[in-house]
């Protein structure tokens, strides 16, 4: 069982539970490519952030940007879920 505020970053993916339960409202999923040079970013789990160590971006949980020098949030992507199975989609 995964726990509230767990996450997976993998194939440019990251995919954060944000509430319990086990439908697409549970998750939210953000491409880890950082919009200002393209570096990837990494989920920082205990304050619920993003953080590009390339140049220091920071996006808040929903993505947004809160200190760049990016000028953009990340991508959001659309989670599915069917089943067992979870699936992100561009």
């Amino acid at each position: 069982m995964v726990s509230v505020n767990d996450f997976v970053a993998e194939k440019g993916v990251i995919v954060v539970r944000t509430a319990t339960g086990n439908s697409a409202s549970s998750f939210t999923a953000f491409s880890s490519v950082c919009p200002h040079a393209g570096s990837t970013v990494t989920y920082i789990s205990n304050n619920k952030t993003f953080n590009c160590s390339a140049h220091g971006s920071n996006f808040s949980s929903t993505g947004s940007v809160t200190q760049g020098p990016a000028s953009s949030g990340l991508t959001k992507l659309t989670v599915e879920v069917t089943g067992s199975t979870l699936t992100v989609k561009a």
